[in-house]
């Protein structure tokens, strides 16, 4: 699937964002002094034999082999005499031969005897041809060491130094691995301690005693405090992403933040770099996001998300004012939220995050003495309707009962449902709310737009519209002003819901037809709907109340009016509310609603009709839709209205304004 470049559809709409990348610095193998060692229970580090053994053999050669070779733990001195031990059992020995015979014999047998202080390398062949090399060495008495010795009646792994048992806490070898001791024996304990090991001081991992040089992963302390341990040491400047032993490690300051399974390139919330053609691994080896294509135009960037296999598409738009690029969404995806922090040449630097959980409807008392004031934004929500909010709202708890009495009349008197229309514009949408509200933060909320939404705009800069479309390509809203959610005044009723929720269901069920039918539709409706909930008529409600929409007398001829109707109105669009309103009346009442609704249908096939061989055509044209009404209702319609207002002067009035 491939995405096409988006334009703005509104001025102002895209949310600025620019952040500071902070690069991570790694320092390795720093120094710190460690007073006493950590304690934790053996159980909290899952380390293999084969990962304890690791730092004992020679690993050049012994990578590709399937057996072990090892002696029991303990020093070798001089006249030292040990029995390899080779694993699996049933492994068949070919030879065993020593590196350096004049300090380590080895029999055909397999028994070693230290004859003096020095190295050697025990090699141990199979039949198979595998090959395991075990580095020894032969210490002198007075070292300082692990031995494996009965002292005062008790066998265990003794520290020895000077010939003497050493009770002082710190780390000793037994010539292969190193031990952490205290009061004179190898401790049980798993921890952390400062000492030096193979003539580095820095702060060390061992388990039941032993010094993990060949383990890197976590080490837990405690509930809050997990340690990132590289090859045994703990370095508490270092931070970073690493990957060890099917792991990947967040670490700051030494500590691990989190880890997942598998290798991934960055965690939620942190900042990566990621180039046209790359692909990313965020937390999880089944979250991938990959940049597909830059138009060179606009600049646009496809991009894809996929989750658990699932792709989902957003979209890096470039602001020509700003110099910036940041995220659209294409699609609504409910897992995770991405920010553009900033670019570097042909790198992008972005950032995902687990998406905030959905905003809740605001909830008020649905009776007309609850009065409240929105703090933040926020949304009403109701059987048929959403009203997301600004900050700074003022409106009373039964807003949304009247407001869907209002569609429950509208649909009344039209006898349209709204109509649910699928779309593919979540774009258009995020762009619009980015544009009335300045936020996204309603970017979860009905993201199907089952229900009509509905915008308050506060600036009053724009005037209340409806954008409506039945074919789906478009994002349907209506845009009012805060005003109208003045539902209990009883001074002036604000109709103008009345008349966006008009054209909602007209432009959800049929086509647009021209400004006098759309715009005069809805003002006979909103008309109608006004008189039920205030009960105004005659000149209180027409001369009065919808004073504006009152036709100039004499303005309408039987020689102009089909003229009129076909000029449209369209470069004064107040006349064709005051056209449209009457005509739309004059239709209903003579022919009834039935048949208007008919014409309507009508408009509405005919200009399907024509876009099958022009898809560029958006409206049919004056004449057309003339021809259309002429069909529909009468061949001198347009000559019955000029009359039918002579006869009804209170839809009239004696000047334009």
């Amino acid at each position: 699937m491939s995405q096409k470049e988006k334009g703005k559809t509104r001025k102002g709409w895209r949310e600025k964002v620019l952040r500071h990348f902070t690069t991570l610095v790694l320092m390795l193998c720093a120094v710190f002094a460690f007073n006493a060692p950590l304690i934790a229970s053996a159980e909290e580090v899952n380390i293999s034999a084969e990962e304890i053994k690791a730092s004992e053999e020679d690993t050049s050669v012994n990578e590709a082999a399937s057996f072990t070779v090892s002696i029991p733990d303990g020093a070798l001195v001089k006249g030292s005499s040990r029995q390899l031990k080779i694993s699996p059992a049933d492994a068949k020995v070919k030879s065993y031969a020593s590196s350096n015979k004049a300090v380590i014999k080895v029999t055909t047998g397999g028994k070693i005897t230290a004859l003096k202080t020095g190295s050697a390398n025990i090699t141990v062949t199979l039949t198979s041809g595998q090959k395991k090399v075990l580095k020894l060495t032969v210490m002198a008495d007075n070292s300082d060491m692990v031995v494996n010795r009965t002292v005062d009646g008790k066998k265990a792994l003794w520290r020895f130094k000077d010939g003497k048992v050493c009770k002082d806490k710190g780390f000793s070898t037994d010539g292969r691995t190193w031990f952490y001791c205290e009061n004179g024996l190898v401790s049980s304990k798993t921890g952390l301690y400062t000492g030096t090991v193979n003539k580095v001081k820095a702060l060390w991992f061992y388990k039941v005693g032993r010094v993990m040089t060949g383990y890197t992963g976590g080490y837990r302390v405690n509930d809050t405090t997990v340690w990132f341990v590289q090859r045994g040491q703990v370095d508490k400047t270092l931070s970073g992403n690493f990957y060890a032993g099917g792991k990947t490690y967040r670490v700051k300051d030494g500590k691990v933040i989190k880890s997942v399974k598998g290798k991934v390139n960055a965690f939620y919330g942190q900042t990566f770099g990621i180039s046209i053609g790359e692909e990313k691994k965020i937390e999880s080896e089944n979250v991938k996001i990959t940049l597909t294509n830059q138009y060179q135009a606009s600049k646009w960037v496809d991009g894809i998300v996929s989750i658990n296999g699932d792709e989902h598409y957003f979209g890096l738009e470039y602001d020509e004012n700003e110099g910036t690029f940041s995220v659209s969404y294409v699609e609504y995806i409910k897992e995770v939220s991405i920010t553009c922090v900033k670019t570097a040449g042909s790198r992008f630097y972005l950032k995902v995050s687990k998406a905030a959980e959905v905003k809740k409807p605001f909830r008020v008392s649905g009776r007309e003495t609850g009065r409240y004031v929105t703090k933040d934004f926020e949304y009403l929500e109701s059987e048929n309707l959403i009203i997301f909010l600004p900050k700074g709202i003022h409106f009373n708890g039964n807003v949304m009962v009247k407001l869907e009495e209002y569609v429950a009349a509208v649909e009344n008197e039209t006898g349209y449902k709204r109509k649910v229309v699928d779309s593919d514009s979540y774009y258009t949408r995020m762009c619009v709310q980015k544009s009335i509200l300045g936020t996204d933060i309603f970017r979860g909320v009905d993201p199907d737009c089952k229900k009509v939404h509905v915008y308050i705009d506060v600036t009053e800069d724009e005037s209340p519209e409806c954008v409506a479309s039945y074919k789906g390509d478009d994002y349907n809203y209506i845009l009012i002003h805060e005003y109208d959610l003045d539902v209990n005044n009883e001074e002036y009723f604000f109709s103008t819901f009345i008349h966006e929720y008009t054209h909602y269901v007209h432009l959800t069920n049929h086509a647009g037809v021209s400004n006098i039918i759309n715009e005069g539709y809805a003002s006979y409706v909103e008309e109608l709907v006004t008189s039920k909930f205030t009960g105004l008529t005659g000149d209180k409600l027409y001369q009065e109340r919808f004073y504006g929409y009152l036709i100039k007398k004499g303005s309408v001829t039987a020689a102009n009016a089909e003229k009129l109707f076909i000029a449209d109105y369209r470069s004064s669009r107040n006349d064709a509310y005051r056209y449209g309103c009457y005509f739309v009346k004059y239709l209903n009442d003579t022919y009834g609603r039935k048949s208007f609704n008919s014409f309507l249908k009508k408009v509405t096939e005919e200009l399907e009709k024509q876009q099958k061989t022009n898809s560029s055509i958006e409206s049919l044209s004056g004449e057309q839709v003339s021809k259309l009404v002429k069909t529909a209702f009468s061949e001198n319609v347009f000559k019955g209205f000029a009359a039918w207002l002579n006869n009804h002067p209170e839809y009239t009035k004696e000047t334009d304004y």
